[in-house]
């Protein structure tokens, strides 16, 4: 980690992500606009480096906080895993209150409890809970210090509904105060900057606590060399210090999640019972570009966890404790090592890196969409985005969550460009609530996305790349048309109908055949492939301008209709509906499109 990266402080950088994200001058803000603030700021700047990515979209429609909110500011599900946070700004020195901590516990009681009434973006994202199969990560987020009552009732059993089975083995809860958030938020930065070139030395343990070359097992595994060891946690702790600390696990695909009981047992185990340690824990999975064994000692060189990194993490705040020092004086806790060493960055070995992280990685919080980011598809994707440039910068394909791209491009993110491309040549409505379903290469969506529907291809064919690529453009500006115009409409129905990015760029495939039909509308989508256009600007941005237009008006016109005829229509039911797509494109068809004058070609430039 370097010197800038362990200066960092999370108040500072808050405030000037504020002020950027707000438009406002920080000490303007209400408390409201701070606590909300602050939500964003943790999932851009922390959570979505190190955890499971949240898109913009879906981050704005997470937000719950307001009057009613029950007492959470964010409900965020994916894959049957839902994101509950408690965002809590306060002034520098001023410490959390003890019935704050109490109240976040009880939080899912009050989700269930049919007598208390939240607000409507609650109840949304409520609605689609599955209360019997979802895991649950709650985190309270708070600038005040956590200290006395409050870290007391931090550290008690949070408070569940007595009639779901096993809820509470299928919840974590995570508290993080300043001084958590600045660890939290150096850690986002080291692994941005990703791992250290430096040789370190390990020395293992052999038979009765001595040193040499009985104790290291070499294996070889095709063309690669494995060593397997055990070593004392000091060294592990040693290493994660000299090595850039959170940089350790740049190549993780899961990394460190927080304070969790999972990481305070590990914790707890390491103080408390080291002796018996070794018994007790899986171990730690690394890789090395390069690795030399002697009689007495292992050299290695670009040392990275890539699983086991919240053992790292238990065991460094472990040592950092009074009892840990006293006790690991004698007798530290011992953990079983394996390094492989993979000596090229590129062509087959690269690929076995990737290969070797992503199968050391499977569990069910790591989203499926990590996995796929090591296809050959993927993989080719970034060289085909890379020739283009998109208002003077380059254009970045990003397939991995942990990928740390260069500064001043235009990213197009894995999920977000799945979820568009699938919206528009399919529906908007099938991954609702299931990311991992884009990425299902047998009854999911990844080969309608990345294939020619039956299986996926190695190279996306130029044609099929140009046509998504202005799908991807094309949804961008329509989605930011899209914002605005629910900013200022005053119409609560046609604002609400406007809730959802993807219900509009479905009907926008709607349009394009009505204007372009018999396939025809396929070549006219990619003549816009560079992105090189503006909405309402020129002949082609005024062309689909009229596009956007009439797809606003379908969508509105067919949640209108509904809200109206149908006795029993829920807004969340409707935007999830299976058939509300082909409700929207009848009402385009036999409505809007009927009384409209044909559209030229789209011109080339």
């Amino acid at each position: 980690m370097s010197a800038e990266t362990k200066k960092l402080k999370a108040r500072d950088e808050f405030v000037r992500f504020t002020e950027g994200f707000l438009k406002e001058k920080f000490g303007k803000l209400n408390a409201v606009q701070q606590s909300y603030a602050l939500t964003n700021f943790y999932i851009s700047e922390i959570h979505n480096r190190v955890r499971s990515e949240i898109s913009g979209e879906d981050l704005e429609l997470a937000h719950v906080d307001g009057a009613n909110d029950l007492g959470c500011d964010l409900i965020h599900r994916d894959d049957n895993h839902v994101l509950i946070i408690q965002s809590k700004y306060r002034s520098e020195g001023a410490k959390e209150l003890g019935e704050t901590i109490s109240h976040f516990q009880s939080i899912l009681k009050r989700l269930v409890d049919p007598s208390l009434k939240g607000n409507d973006r609650l109840l949304d994202r409520a609605y689609s809970i599955d209360w019997k199969n979802d895991s649950f990560t709650m985190i309270f987020v708070t600038f005040g210090k956590l200290e006395g009552q409050a870290r007391k009732l931090s550290q008690q059993a949070a408070s569940y509904p007595s009639d779901i089975p096993d809820l509470e083995s299928r919840c974590e809860w995570v508290y993080l105060d300043e001084q958590d958030l600045n660890e939290e938020l150096r850690s986002a930065r080291a692994i941005d900057a990703g791992g250290s070139n430096r040789k370190w030395t390990l020395y293992p343990i052999g038979q009765k606590g001595k040193r040499g070359a009985s104790s290291i097992i070499e294996v070889e595994a095709g063309d690669f060399r494995s060593f397997i060891m055990a070593l004392d946690a000091k060294q592990i702790v040693g290493a994660y210090e000299a090595l850039g600390r959170d940089s350790l696990f740049s190549l993780n695909i899961r990394n460190f999640i927080g304070n969790t009981n999972t990481n305070k047992a590990i914790v707890k185990s390491a103080k408390e019972k080291a002796e018996e340690f070794f018994l007790f824990n899986n171990g730690i999975s690394c890789l090395c570009r390069e690795l030399s064994a002697s009689e007495k000692q292992i050299d290695v060189t670009g040392l990275q966890v890539i699983n086991g990194a919240q053992t790292v993490k238990a065991l460094v705040n472990a040592a950092r404790s009074r009892e840990g020092i006293d006790r690991w004086a004698t007798h530290p806790p011992t953990v079983l090592v394996r390094i492989t060493e993979i000596s090229g960055g590129y062509g087959a070995s690269h690929k076995m890196r990737e290969q070797i992280t992503q199968f050391n990685n499977t569990q069910n919080v790591v989203k499926v969409s990590d996995f796929r980011s090591n296809d050959a598809v993927q993989e080719n994707l970034k060289e085909q985005f890379k020739a283009l440039t998109y208002r003077g910068r380059h254009v970045v394909y990003v397939p991995k969550r942990t990928d740390s791209p260069p500064k001043n491009s235009e990213l197009v993110r894995l999920e977000e460009f799945a979820k568009t491309v699938y919206a528009f040549l399919e529906d908007p409505v099938a991954f609702s609530g299931s990311t991992s379903f884009l990425f299902d290469d047998v009854s999911g969506g990844y080969n309608k996305i990345f294939g020619d529907g039956q299986s996926k291809w190695e190279r996306m064919p130029e044609d099929e790349f140009r046509l998504r690529a202005a799908v991807y453009w094309l949804a961008k500006e329509f989605g930011v048309r899209m914002r605005e115009d629910r900013s200022s409409e005053t119409d609560h129905d046609a604002k609400a109908a406007l809730e959802r990015k993807w219900v509009l760029i479905f009907a926008a495939r709607k349009v394009f055949e009505h204007y372009y039909p018999n396939g025809a509308w396929k070549a006219q989508l990619r003549k816009l492939y560079k992105g090189d256009w503006t909405l309402g600007e020129d002949a082609r941005g005024k062309i689909l301008l009229q596009i956007y237009r009439d797809a606003k008006s379908g969508v509105i016109t067919a949640y209108k209709i509904s809200k109206k005829h149908d006795k029993n229509f829920v807004h969340r039911n409707w935007m999830r509906g299976r058939e509300t797509p082909s409700h929207i494109a009848e009402i385009l068809k036999d409505s809007v499109l009927a009384v409209r004058e044909p559209l030229g070609d789209i011109p080339l430039n």
